[in-house]
C-alpha cells in the first residue's frame, strides 16, 4: 500500500506504541479545549446547537476521560459497546461489527430470495440494519414483512445466525412456515470436553414430558424454568444408576469413572417445538 492509498488520518498516526499514546492524548487535550470554548456561557448559543458539536462531544467522551485532573485515553475495555460507539463522525449510525473473519464499519443488509427451481429467482425482501444487530433479531421482523406483502414461503432456508429454538417454534405457530437452517454448535461441557453425553444422545418425548438417556432410562423429573438469560427452559433430571455398557459411547464420548455413576448430570434444555419422541438436537434447536 503506497501513501496515496492510505487515509489521511492514518498517515499522521505514529507507528510506535508510546508515540501513538502521546499523539492520542494530544488530540484529547485539543478536543477538550475546543469543547470548553464551545460550551462556555459566553460563547454564542447556536454553536452548541450545531449537530457536529454534539457528535464531537460524544466522540470525545467515548474515547477520553478525566482522571486526577489529567486527560486519559480510554482503554478498549472502557469504551461503549459497538451498538453505541460512534465509529465515524461522518455517519453516527455506522457502527463496527465482526462476523467470522470479516470486520467492517457500516451496516448489514439481509436479503430474502425465492429459490424455486422452476421459477425465476427474485429478491422478495430487503432489510437494512446497523452492523451490530444480530441476525436472529431480524428473523421475526423479516417474517412479518413477508406476511404483510403476502410473500411468506412454506419453507424459509436460512443461515445459522437466524435460527434458535424460540424462532423455530414461533415461525410455525405464528406464520405457519418451516424455518430451516443449521443450529449452533453444542457449547455445553459434555460436547466440548467429551467426558459425558451431550444433548444429541437423549430422546425427548415432549407430549409425555419425559426424556430417555442413552441406556434407555426415563427421566425422573421435568421442570419448566427461566434461566439467567430470561429464556424459557426445561430442567430434566435422571435418577442415579450405573451404566451397564459404555463401549459404544466411550468410543465417541469417554466417560470418566467418577461420572459413570450417572447417566448424566441434571441439565437444562430449552423448550423445543415438536411433539412426539425425537432425538434432541438439530430439530429442536438445543
Amino acid at each position: 500500500m503506497n501513501a496515496m492509498d492510505r487515509r489521511l488520518e492514518d498517515s499522521r498516526i505514529p507507528a510506535g506504541e508510546a508515540e501513538r499514546q502521546a499523539f492520542a492524548e494530544t488530540i484529547g487535550r485539543d478536543g477538550a479545549t475546543l469543547l470548553s470554548a464551545l460550551f462556555d456561557p459566553a460563547a454564542p448559543p447556536f454553536l452548541r446547537q450545531v449537530p457536529a458539536t454534539e457528535i464531537l462531544r460524544q466522540v470525545w467522551v467515548q474515547n477520553y476521560q478525566w482522571s486526577d485532573g489529567a486527560i486519559g485515553w480510554r482503554s478498549s475495555e472502557n469504551i461503549p459497546p459497538p451498538a453505541r460507539y460512534i465509529s465515524s463522525p461522518y455517519d453516527s449510525q455506522a457502527h463496527y461489527s465482526k462476523k467470522r473473519g470479516s470486520t467492517w464499519i457500516g451496516y448489514k443488509v439481509h436479503l430474502t430470495e425465492s429459490c424455486e427451481s422452476h421459477l425465476p429467482l427474485l429478491i422478495t425482501h430487503v432489510e437494512t440494519t446497523p452492523a451490530p444487530v444480530s441476525d436472529d433479531a431480524m428473523t421475526a421482523r423479516i417474517h412479518a414483512e413477508l406476511e404483510r406483502k403476502e410473500l411468506l414461503p412454506a419453507e424459509h432456508i436460512v443461515d445459522t445466525g437466524y435460527v434458535d429454538a424460540k424462532l423455530l417454534v414461533e415461525s410455525q405457530q405464528k406464520y405457519h412456515l418451516e424455518l430451516v437452517g443449521p443450529t449452533r454448535k453444542n457449547y455445553h461441557w459434555q460436547a466440548k470436553l467429551k467426558t459425558g453425553f451431550d444433548a444429541s444422545y437423549f430422546l425427548i418425548d415432549w407430549k409425555q414430558s419425559q426424556a430417555r438417556c442413552p441406556e434407555g432410562h426415563l427421566s425422573s423429573s421435568w421442570t419448566p424454568a427461566i434461566d439467567n438469560r430470561k429464556n424459557e427452559v426445561i430442567k430434566i433430571k435422571f435418577s442415579r444408576h450405573r451404566l451397564s455398557s459404555l463401549s459404544e459411547f466411550e468410543a465417541l464420548h469417554p466417560v470418566s469413572s467418577a461420572s459413570a455413576e450417572d447417566c448424566h448430570h441434571p441439565t437444562t434444555r430449552t423448550i423445543p417445538r415438536l411433539a412426539g419422541e425425537t432425538r434432541a438436537g438439530k430439530d429442536q434447536g438445543i
